[in-house]
């Protein structure tokens, strides 16, 4: 019995959680990332973990006929600015909890490590709210979700595609109580990265209790990452080494650069991201810097939940192809090139030898002065001029 190879596994943990003998263990590599292992002397050859992996059997699914695709934002502003973008998750999970269901996402607990836990009460709905980075550890949640579902309890599980693959592969089954919320995933970087960053952060603010990726104190388009200690430090992502990798596509796992999963039809019922690529004529400077969240409606389970939340959210159906135009990974995977390689090879082998920081952001990140200019006055102006001193 084979799992796949290391450049194909997702680290969905769907083998680990249906192994009827516990003999898949899951072990950290070199760079960070979590790895399903086989204990060859308790198992039993009983093929479950290949029939669960939703690489080795890809999953069979009905979504995607007509997709639809909607501009949204959460009527509580104070949910929508601790958000991410409009604050959408928040509204589908608190119409699930108030139906006395339980939701399972992501915690970023104190130690910085991305975790799926499982709430039962809105007051616990915070843990949830944000965007998380790292990998996530999926250990056995798989199995407690199949224990609520099985008493009839309704569950929304969120998470990245392939944990919503692994989740379905781990099923077996479909389950009408069961309703899945996926993100649209640029790929999952290394807790070893996030880790380093925080060593050096530490130095100035203290202790690092909580990192906020994507902090809205710029407004939503500003991308900036605070890290909280004994006080906040808070950065533009470009001038953070965490985050100008992450986006650059040097801290990745390998798998997430040829995702099977980051394409129409998608695999969820409903998938959420920042809507980017939206038409900017449509709402007003305000609105804009609070966040717009875009929801796509992959089948009927997922408009039937986004139906049951509509008071909680203000609600625009857009075309799909507005929503394809500034979040290129709904329809296609990352993919990657010899130059995006090296940079990862030299990225871990640099940390892993604790290069000091500044000496990694120089060597990895720093951006030559046309970039810095047209970070500041705009890529088309900046090939205007370009241009212009070229005719001269």
């Amino acid at each position: 019995m084979d799992l796949c190879d290391k450049d194909c596994c997702t680290g969905c943990m769907a083998c680990v959680n249906i192994c009827p003998q516990n003999c898949i263990n899951i072990f950290l590599d070199k760079e960070g990332f979590k790895y399903p292992n086989i204990d060859q002397l308790k198992c039993i050859n009983c093929g479950l973990c290949n029939k669960a992996c939703p690489i080795l059997n890809p999953l069979n699914y009905n979504n995607g006929k007509k997709t639809r695709a909607y501009a949204a934002w959460n009527l509580n502003n104070k949910i929508r600015y601790n958000s991410t973008s409009g604050g959408a998750f928040s509204a589908l999970a608190e119409n699930i909890l108030e139906n006395k269901g339980i939701v399972c996402g992501v915690e970023l607990i104190k130690s910085l490590e991305a975790r799926h836990i499982i709430i039962n009460n809105i007051k616990e709905l915070y843990k949830l709210q944000g965007s998380k980075y790292v990998q996530s550890d999926i250990n056995h949640i798989y199995q407690d979700v199949k224990q609520y579902l099985e008493t009839d309890v309704k569950v929304l599980f969120s998470g990245t595609p392939c944990q919503i693959a692994g989740l379905y592969g781990y099923l077996l089954k479909n389950y009408e109580n069961l309703f899945t919320v996926e993100l649209v995933c640029h790929g999952v970087a290394s807790n070893l990265i996030l880790n380093y960053c925080v060593q050096n952060i530490d130095k100035k603010v203290g202790s690092i209790v909580s990192v906020n990726f994507r902090d809205k104190k710029n407004g939503w388009q500003t991308s900036t990452i605070s890290y909280k200690g004994n006080n906040i430090i808070t950065s533009k992502s470009y001038k953070d080494l965490f985050m100008s990798t992450f986006y650059a596509g040097y801290s990745h796992r390998l798998s997430c650069y040829t995702c099977p999963f980051s394409t129409l039809p998608r695999i969820a019922d409903l998938t959420l991201a920042d809507f980017w690529g939206i038409n900017e004529t449509i709402f007003s400077k305000k609105e804009y810097k609070k966040g717009i969240s875009l929801i796509l409606v992959n089948n009927e389970k997922g408009m039937s939940l986004l139906k049951s939340s509509i008071s909680k959210l203000y609600i625009t159906e857009r075309p799909l192809k507005e929503a394809l135009k500034g979040n290129r990974n709904i329809a296609c995977a990352r993919g990657y090139d010899v130059y995006v390689l090296n940079k990862r090879k030299l990225l871990f082998k640099l940390i892993s030898n604790n290069i000091p920081y500044k000496t990694i952001f120089k060597k990895i990140v720093s951006v030559s002065n046309k970039q810095r200019i047209a970070r500041i006055i705009g890529l088309k102006i900046t090939k205007l001029i370009q241009n212009y001193t070229h005719r001269k």
